[in-house]
């Protein structure tokens, strides 16, 4: 199901906007250098602080609580347990687990906008949008007042029951305690059988892993349809580093105020935790860099948009002008993104930076 809508553009209108983004290609580009800079001393910062982490970390057992260890960056494998039993009242599901989760998802509609343009002789262009409705589980609700054309595509503005979620109070590694960040950490989730709730509404049947509740059947349903699955965190092998407290655990304060604590399900080596925590840092780092470039990269466009505009009086001229300006832009921003990544590596590392800037 779709419905389209065909606008056109004068060339005025064109370059009234095309100069209103001239003053928010600006911003952005402006924004870049500051945004690049500060990611440049994230990341060096973040490297020192695991670089710390991985030359103080102490592999200690579980099994005991040495108070020496008090204050210091520990690692630790062991299996995370709790004798607690977690309950979903609503639904009498009860399971001793760290962790348990109640999803909830309602059959809507849902609306798309895909517009495209077409560039007119004498500046001017016309815009096609069309709107594609078609139906999808959502776990939050989508209001269908807003869609463009909503007769005959209303979604229910409540839902019967929500999502959920349950954590033990105190679960244990060994002889110690784990905090709730640690805990929260902990995302081994596995499928619960529908069949584990108790209560079930009157209108309930269970089909595969989900409770389903509706006019329909979960191979097909109609809008307001619910379905709602169970899972569980159950006792499991954990590997992690924080800061030994007492009988448990907190974030580690590095030189540089950074903080360090990591947790992965199954057996880890503290090598191999500091290892994917570098990796992060690397793949973030790059990520913020290409983010700063393209920000200075679209501002420049954004500048220079009104003579593309302008040249549009031929759409091919306007082609060739809009190619060029895309062109000059990558010319200026990748350059400008490159020092300003050196002035930051001089600021905090100065060797390195200085052989970039000569690069």
């Amino acid at each position: 199901m779709s419905y389209t809508e065909v606008q056109d553009e004068g060339c005025l209108t064109r370059l009234k906007n095309a100069i209103a983004g001239v003053v928010f290609g600006f911003i952005i580009f402006v924004l870049a250098f500051p945004l690049t800079f500060w990611n440049e001393g994230r990341a060096v910062k973040r490297a020192q602080d695991l670089a710390e982490g991985k030359s103080s970390v102490i592999t200690i057992d579980a099994a005991t609580v040495n108070a020496e260890n008090d204050g210091k960056l520990v690692h630790m494998t062991a299996e995370a347990v709790t004798k607690e039993t977690l309950r979903d009242r609503t639904f009498g599901v009860t399971i001793n687990a760290l962790r348990l989760k109640r999803y909830v998802e309602m059959y809507q509609w849902k609306e798309k906008k895909e517009t495209k343009s077409k560039k007119k002789v004498g500046g001017g262009k016309r815009k096609i949008t069309t709107y594609k409705y078609s139906k999808t589980w959502s776990s939050s609700l989508i209001n269908s007042s807003n869609f463009r054309k909503p007769e005959g595509r209303r979604n229910p503005t409540s839902m019967p029951y929500n999502s959920n979620n349950w954590q033990a109070g105190k679960v244990t590694v060994g002889a110690f305690r784990l905090s709730t960040s640690l805990v929260n950490d902990i995302n081994s989730w596995s499928d619960l059988p529908p069949a584990e709730a108790k209560n079930k509404p009157s209108r309930a049947t269970v089909d595969g892993s989900y409770l389903f509740i509706g006019s329909g059947s979960l191979s097909s349903p109609t809008v307001g349809d619910v379905r709602i699955s169970f899972k569980a965190v159950t006792p499991t092998t954990v590997s992690f580093y924080s800061k030994q407290k007492g009988d448990s655990f907190e974030p580690y304060t590095t030189a540089n105020g950074g903080t360090l604590q990591r947790l992965s399900v199954g057996t880890h080596t503290s090598k191999e935790l500091f290892e994917a925590a570098e990796f992060e840092n690397t793949i973030m780092t790059w990520v913020l860099r290409f983010v700063g470039f393209f920000m200075m990269w679209l501002g420049i466009v954004l500048i220079l948009k009104p003579f593309e505009v302008m040249a549009d009086v031929i759409p091919f001229l306007g082609n060739l002008v809009g190619a060029g300006i895309s062109l000059a832009a990558f010319g200026v921003a990748a350059p400008l993104t490159f020092i300003t990544i050196a002035i930051g590596w001089i600021v905090y590392r100065p060797v390195i930076g200085i052989l970039l800037i000569m690069v």
